[in-house]
C-alpha cells in the first residue's frame, strides 16, 4: 500500500481539543490521532454490525478489567488489615 500525504485546515480550538486527546491517550503525534480517529469511522461506515460489536466486545472487557482490578485491591486491603492485626498482638 502507497502512503499518501494529505494536507488538512483545522480550527485552532480543534487542534488543541486534538493535542489534549493525544497527550491523554499517548498518541506519538497529532498526525497519529487523526489516523486513529479516520479509521474508527472509516471502520463503522464500511461494516457498522461488526464495528458495534467489536465496540461491544472492547466495553464489556473494560468493565470486566475494572471490576478484576476492583477486586484484586479489595483482597489487597483485607490482607493488610490481617497483618496490622498480627502486628498489633
Amino acid at each position: 500500500m502507497k502512503d499518501v500525504m494529505v494536507s488538512i485546515r483545522m480550527p485552532r480550538d480543534l487542534i488543541e481539543e486534538l493535542k489534549k486527546i493525544s497527550r491523554r491517550e499517548h498518541y506519538m503525534d497529532l498526525s497519529e490521532t487523526v489516523r486513529s480517529f479516520v479509521r474508527q469511522k472509516w471502520m463503522a461506515a464500511k461494516d457498522p454490525v461488526l464495528y458495534e460489536i467489536k465496540k461491544l466486545r472492547n466495553e464489556i472487557y473494560q468493565e470486566i478489567r475494572k471490576k478484576s482490578l476492583r477486586y484484586s485491591r479489595q483482597q489487597v486491603v483485607e490482607e493488610l488489615k490481617r497483618i496490622k492485626e498480627r502486628l498489633k498482638e
